[in-house]
């Protein structure tokens, strides 16, 4: 399918220069078909782009809420491993040295004031 760009727009007719020659109200001559096919595709874009964000979103909680290992930093400057898990509820982060130590800091996401990648 051929992507729409304003030199394939020109090619097509459906583009024409002002009387004046500069490029103000340049694309004043759209013919209908050409703006369903226009609105067709940006529909349809955003449909996929929707759906790939759904995935990432659900893909990521599912991970959160069974628990992943993270390198956290440490007050002191240094860094080590612990596992942080989400309840089911998204409302809080828990925080255990090893997966399955019972000993669990529960963090209400609300208290969360910065989170640093990297």
């Amino acid at each position: 399918q051929d992507v729409w760009t304003p030199r394939t727009a020109r090619q097509a007719g459906g583009w024409s220069p002002s009387k004046t020659g500069d490029m103000t109200n340049t694309f004043n001559s759209w013919r209908s078909e050409d703006l369903e096919q226009v609105q067709t595709n940006v529909s349809g874009l955003l449909r996929e782009r929707h759906k790939e964000a759904n995935t990432v979103v659900s893909t990521f909680v599912r991970s959160m809420v069974r628990g992943r290992p993270f390198t956290v930093v440490l007050p002191t400057g240094g860094t080590t491993k612990c596992f942080c898990s989400m309840n089911r509820g998204l409302d809080e982060l828990r925080i255990r040295v090893r997966e399955h130590d019972k000993n669990v800091r529960q963090v209400p996401l609300t208290e969360i004031l910065e989170i640093i990648a990297g």
